[in-house]
């Protein structure tokens, strides 16, 4: 006898879970304001070399 194969069924993904309770919707990175110049942060500076210190004698 011929065996017949059964219909290849389409794959059918699985539901995806409600949204807070297994992963959080994916929200774009908001960057945080910078703070008023002076209050927080001073503005940075490129770092001057100092010059080195004489060997002592």
């Amino acid at each position: 006898m011929t065996t017949i194969d059964p219909p290849t069924q389409p794959t059918i993904p699985e539901p995806y879970p409600p949204p807070g309770e297994a992963d959080p919707p994916q929200q774009p990175t908001i960057p945080e304001p910078y703070p008023p110049p002076g209050e927080a942060d001073p503005p940075q500076q490129p770092e001057i070399p100092q010059p080195a210190p004489p060997a002592p004698a």
